[in-house]
Protein backbone atom coordinates (compact mmCIF):
# COMPACT_ATOMS: atom_id res chain seq x y z
CA UNK A 1 0.00 0.00 0.00
CA UNK A 2 2.98 2.31 0.54
CA UNK A 3 3.11 5.03 -2.09
CA UNK A 4 -0.44 4.31 -3.30
CA UNK A 5 -3.92 5.43 -2.33
CA UNK A 6 -5.62 3.59 0.51
CA UNK A 7 -8.37 1.33 -0.83
CA UNK A 8 -11.39 2.02 1.37
CA UNK A 9 -13.07 -1.34 0.70
CA UNK A 10 -9.89 -3.28 1.51
CA UNK A 11 -9.37 -1.29 4.70
CA UNK A 12 -12.95 -1.93 5.83
CA UNK A 13 -12.67 -5.66 5.08
CA UNK A 14 -9.39 -5.92 6.98
CA UNK A 15 -10.91 -4.10 9.96
CA UNK A 16 -13.91 -6.46 10.03
CA UNK A 17 -11.59 -9.48 9.86
CA UNK A 18 -9.59 -8.09 12.78
CA UNK A 19 -12.82 -7.55 14.74
CA UNK A 20 -13.76 -11.22 14.34
CA UNK A 21 -10.35 -12.49 15.42
CA UNK A 22 -9.64 -10.05 18.26
CA UNK A 23 -12.87 -9.93 20.28
CA UNK A 24 -12.65 -13.56 21.55
CA UNK A 25 -9.17 -12.79 22.93
CA UNK A 26 -9.92 -9.36 24.44
CA UNK A 27 -13.48 -9.75 25.69
CA UNK A 28 -12.43 -9.05 29.30
CA UNK A 29 -11.12 -5.54 28.77
CA UNK A 30 -13.80 -4.81 26.16
CA UNK A 31 -16.43 -5.83 28.71
CA UNK A 32 -14.93 -3.41 31.25
CA UNK A 33 -15.02 -0.63 28.65
CA UNK A 34 -18.70 -1.42 28.08
CA UNK A 35 -19.44 -1.24 31.82
CA UNK A 36 -17.64 2.11 32.11
CA UNK A 37 -19.62 3.40 29.12
CA UNK A 38 -22.83 2.26 30.77
CA UNK A 39 -21.89 4.01 33.99
CA UNK A 40 -21.25 7.20 32.05
CA UNK A 41 -24.65 6.85 30.33
CA UNK A 42 -26.73 6.20 33.44
CA UNK A 43 -24.91 7.39 36.55
CA UNK A 44 -23.33 10.77 35.88
CA UNK A 45 -24.40 14.09 34.46
CA UNK A 46 -20.78 15.21 34.10
CA UNK A 47 -19.42 14.05 30.71
CA UNK A 48 -15.92 15.31 31.52
CA UNK A 49 -15.70 13.15 34.65
CA UNK A 50 -17.03 10.17 32.72
CA UNK A 51 -14.38 10.73 30.03
CA UNK A 52 -11.56 10.84 32.59
CA UNK A 53 -12.74 7.60 34.21
CA UNK A 54 -12.99 5.83 30.85
CA UNK A 55 -9.51 6.77 29.59
CA UNK A 56 -7.48 4.06 31.42
CA UNK A 57 -9.86 1.32 30.27
CA UNK A 58 -9.83 2.54 26.67
CA UNK A 59 -6.03 2.70 26.79
CA UNK A 60 -5.87 -0.90 28.01
CA UNK A 61 -8.27 -1.98 25.27
CA UNK A 62 -6.33 -0.19 22.53
CA UNK A 63 -3.03 -1.60 23.79
CA UNK A 64 -4.42 -5.14 23.90
CA UNK A 65 -5.82 -4.86 20.38
CA UNK A 66 -2.57 -3.43 19.02
CA UNK A 67 -0.59 -6.20 20.70
CA UNK A 68 -2.68 -8.69 18.78
CA UNK A 69 -2.24 -6.78 15.53
CA UNK A 70 1.58 -6.66 15.78
CA UNK A 71 2.23 -9.83 17.77
CA UNK A 72 3.58 -11.63 14.71
CA UNK A 73 6.29 -8.98 14.31
CA UNK A 74 7.46 -9.27 17.93
CA UNK A 75 7.66 -13.00 18.55
CA UNK A 76 9.01 -13.74 22.01
CA UNK A 77 8.80 -10.11 23.15
CA UNK A 78 7.24 -10.01 26.64
CA UNK A 79 5.73 -6.59 25.91
CA UNK A 80 3.55 -8.27 23.29
CA UNK A 81 2.34 -11.08 25.52
CA UNK A 82 -1.40 -10.60 25.88
CA UNK A 83 -2.80 -10.54 29.41
CA UNK A 84 -5.86 -12.58 30.45
CA UNK A 85 -8.65 -11.44 28.11
CA UNK A 86 -6.58 -8.33 27.38
CA UNK A 87 -6.42 -7.21 31.03
CA UNK A 88 -3.01 -5.79 31.85
CA UNK A 89 -1.13 -2.53 32.42
CA UNK A 90 2.51 -2.39 31.39
CA UNK A 91 4.86 0.03 29.65
CA UNK A 92 2.86 -0.22 26.43
CA UNK A 93 -0.16 1.27 28.21
CA UNK A 94 1.95 4.04 29.74
CA UNK A 95 3.28 4.98 26.30
CA UNK A 96 -0.21 5.11 24.82
CA UNK A 97 -1.40 7.20 27.74
CA UNK A 98 1.52 9.58 27.17
CA UNK A 99 0.61 9.96 23.50
CA UNK A 100 -3.02 10.67 24.42
CA UNK A 101 -1.92 13.22 27.03
CA UNK A 102 0.24 14.99 24.44
CA UNK A 103 -2.67 15.17 22.00
CA UNK A 104 -5.03 16.39 24.72
CA UNK A 105 -2.59 19.14 25.71
CA UNK A 106 -2.32 20.33 22.12
CA UNK A 107 -6.11 20.19 21.76
CA UNK A 108 -6.51 22.31 24.89
CA UNK A 109 -4.13 24.93 23.51
CA UNK A 110 -6.07 24.95 20.24
CA UNK A 111 -9.43 25.35 22.02
CA UNK A 112 -8.13 28.21 24.16
CA UNK A 113 -6.73 29.94 21.08
CA UNK A 114 -10.05 29.51 19.26
CA UNK A 115 -12.04 30.91 22.21
CA UNK A 116 -9.74 33.92 22.40
CA UNK A 117 -10.04 34.46 18.64
CA UNK A 118 -13.85 34.24 18.79
CA UNK A 119 -13.95 36.79 21.61
CA UNK A 120 -11.62 39.22 19.86
CA UNK A 121 -13.40 38.97 16.50
CA UNK A 122 -16.83 39.17 18.13
CA UNK A 123 -15.88 42.23 20.11
CA UNK A 124 -14.49 43.89 16.98
CA UNK A 125 -17.71 43.13 15.09
CA UNK A 126 -19.87 44.58 17.86
CA UNK A 127 -17.81 47.76 18.03
CA UNK A 128 -17.81 48.07 14.26
CA UNK A 129 -21.59 47.73 14.25
CA UNK A 130 -21.86 50.80 16.46
CA UNK A 131 -22.13 49.38 19.98
CA UNK A 132 -21.21 51.80 22.73
CA UNK A 133 -17.68 50.86 23.59
CA UNK A 134 -16.36 47.89 25.49
CA UNK A 135 -19.32 47.90 27.92
CA UNK A 136 -21.70 46.93 25.14
CA UNK A 137 -19.56 43.93 24.25
CA UNK A 138 -20.43 42.18 27.49
CA UNK A 139 -24.02 43.36 27.91
CA UNK A 140 -25.59 43.76 24.46
CA UNK A 141 -27.03 40.82 22.55
CA UNK A 142 -24.67 39.31 20.01
CA UNK A 143 -24.84 41.09 16.68
CA UNK A 144 -25.38 39.14 13.43
CA UNK A 145 -21.81 39.93 12.45
CA UNK A 146 -20.42 38.55 15.73
CA UNK A 147 -22.58 35.43 15.46
CA UNK A 148 -21.47 34.82 11.88
CA UNK A 149 -17.80 35.26 12.76
CA UNK A 150 -18.11 32.95 15.76
CA UNK A 151 -19.86 30.28 13.68
CA UNK A 152 -17.28 30.52 10.92
CA UNK A 153 -14.40 30.19 13.39
CA UNK A 154 -16.09 27.25 15.11
CA UNK A 155 -16.57 25.50 11.76
CA UNK A 156 -12.97 26.19 10.78
CA UNK A 157 -11.74 24.87 14.12
CA UNK A 158 -13.80 21.70 13.76
CA UNK A 159 -12.52 21.09 10.24
CA UNK A 160 -8.94 21.65 11.39
CA UNK A 161 -9.42 19.21 14.29
CA UNK A 162 -10.75 16.55 11.90
CA UNK A 163 -7.86 17.19 9.51
CA UNK A 164 -5.27 16.76 12.26
CA UNK A 165 -7.03 13.75 13.81
CA UNK A 166 -7.07 11.88 10.50
CA UNK A 167 -3.41 12.65 9.80
CA UNK A 168 -2.21 11.43 13.22
CA UNK A 169 -4.68 8.54 13.58
CA UNK A 170 -1.88 5.98 13.23
CA UNK A 171 -0.23 7.04 16.50
CA UNK A 172 -1.61 4.08 18.56
CA UNK A 173 -0.19 1.55 16.10
CA UNK A 174 3.14 3.38 15.81
CA UNK A 175 3.45 3.88 19.58
CA UNK A 176 2.80 0.22 20.37
CA UNK A 177 4.94 -1.43 17.70
CA UNK A 178 7.95 0.94 17.95
CA UNK A 179 7.82 1.13 21.76
CA UNK A 180 8.12 4.92 21.57
CA UNK A 181 5.57 7.68 21.97
CA UNK A 182 4.64 8.60 18.41
CA UNK A 183 2.17 11.32 17.44
CA UNK A 184 3.14 13.74 14.68
CA UNK A 185 5.88 11.42 13.45
CA UNK A 186 3.08 9.43 11.78
CA UNK A 187 1.90 12.42 9.73
CA UNK A 188 4.13 11.71 6.68
CA UNK A 189 2.59 8.24 6.38
CA UNK A 190 -0.92 9.66 5.94
CA UNK A 191 0.06 12.50 3.62
CA UNK A 192 -2.15 12.37 0.54
CA UNK A 193 -4.41 9.75 2.17
CA UNK A 194 -6.83 12.07 4.00
CA UNK A 195 -10.02 11.35 2.07
CA UNK A 196 -9.77 7.53 1.90
CA UNK A 197 -8.84 7.32 5.59
CA UNK A 198 -11.71 9.64 6.50
CA UNK A 199 -14.11 7.60 4.35
CA UNK A 200 -13.03 4.31 5.94
CA UNK A 201 -13.34 5.84 9.41
CA UNK A 202 -16.86 7.10 8.70
CA UNK A 203 -17.95 3.72 7.30
CA UNK A 204 -16.63 1.87 10.35
CA UNK A 205 -18.28 4.39 12.68
CA UNK A 206 -21.72 4.00 11.08
CA UNK A 207 -23.13 1.60 13.72
CA UNK A 208 -22.28 4.00 16.53
CA UNK A 209 -23.41 7.07 14.57
CA UNK A 210 -26.78 5.55 13.71
CA UNK A 211 -27.43 4.45 17.29
CA UNK A 212 -26.38 7.86 18.63
CA UNK A 213 -28.77 9.66 16.27
CA UNK A 214 -31.60 7.29 17.22
CA UNK A 215 -30.89 7.89 20.91
CA UNK A 216 -31.15 11.65 20.36
CA UNK A 217 -34.22 11.76 18.14
CA UNK A 218 -36.37 8.92 19.48
CA UNK A 219 -38.86 10.43 21.98
CA UNK A 220 -37.93 9.78 25.60
CA UNK A 221 -41.60 9.06 26.33
CA UNK A 222 -41.15 5.68 24.64
CA UNK A 223 -38.86 4.59 27.47
CA UNK A 224 -36.12 3.37 25.12
CA UNK A 225 -33.26 5.32 26.68
CA UNK A 226 -32.01 2.39 28.83
CA UNK A 227 -32.08 0.08 25.80
CA UNK A 228 -30.15 2.55 23.67
CA UNK A 229 -27.65 3.02 26.50
CA UNK A 230 -26.91 -0.70 26.76
CA UNK A 231 -26.77 -1.29 23.00
CA UNK A 232 -24.62 1.79 22.33
CA UNK A 233 -22.19 0.91 25.12
CA UNK A 234 -21.87 -2.62 23.76
CA UNK A 235 -21.39 -1.47 20.17
CA UNK A 236 -18.77 1.10 21.13
CA UNK A 237 -16.81 -1.46 23.16
CA UNK A 238 -17.17 -4.71 21.19
CA UNK A 239 -17.53 -3.32 17.66
CA UNK A 240 -16.08 0.17 17.26
CA UNK A 241 -12.93 -0.27 19.34
CA UNK A 242 -11.77 -3.42 17.48
CA UNK A 243 -12.81 -2.00 14.10
CA UNK A 244 -10.98 1.30 14.46
CA UNK A 245 -7.86 -0.18 16.03
CA UNK A 246 -7.86 -2.81 13.30
CA UNK A 247 -8.08 -0.03 10.74
CA UNK A 248 -5.15 1.88 12.26
CA UNK A 249 -3.01 -1.27 12.43
CA UNK A 250 -3.84 -2.19 8.82
CA UNK A 251 -3.06 1.32 7.57
CA UNK A 252 0.18 1.58 9.53
CA UNK A 253 1.42 -1.76 8.22
CA UNK A 254 0.62 -0.74 4.67
CA UNK A 255 1.81 2.85 4.72
CA UNK A 256 5.02 2.64 6.71
CA UNK A 257 8.23 2.69 4.71
CA UNK A 258 10.76 -0.09 5.32
CA UNK A 259 13.85 1.29 7.03
CA UNK A 260 17.04 -0.27 5.65
CA UNK A 261 19.96 0.52 7.96
CA UNK A 262 23.48 -0.81 7.61
CA UNK A 263 24.70 -2.94 10.50
CA UNK A 264 27.45 -0.43 11.32
CA UNK A 265 25.19 2.60 11.02
CA UNK A 266 23.62 3.93 14.24
CA UNK A 267 19.84 3.86 14.33
CA UNK A 268 18.28 7.28 14.74
CA UNK A 269 15.07 7.19 16.72
CA UNK A 270 11.92 9.13 15.99
CA UNK A 271 10.07 11.00 18.70
CA UNK A 272 6.47 12.14 18.97
CA UNK A 273 7.14 15.24 16.84
CA UNK A 274 8.87 13.47 13.96
CA UNK A 275 12.25 12.09 13.02
CA UNK A 276 15.10 13.15 15.26
CA UNK A 277 17.80 15.19 13.63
Amino acid sequence: MAGTKVAVADAVRASIAFLKSSVPRTYGILGLVMLVNLAGWFLTANPFASLLVSIPFNVMAAAALMRLAFMDEHAGDPDFRLGPSGLQWRMTEWRLLGAIALLAFLLLIGVLFLVMLVFICGAAAVLTAGAKGVEAVGSAPASPQATAIGSALLLAGTMLAVFVKVHVCLYPAATVTTKKIQVFSTWPLTRGQFWPILAATIVLNLPSLILSMLAVYVPTSLGLSPIFGVVLAGVNAFVELPLLNGLYAYLYKGLRQPQVVAATEPVVGAGPWGAAS
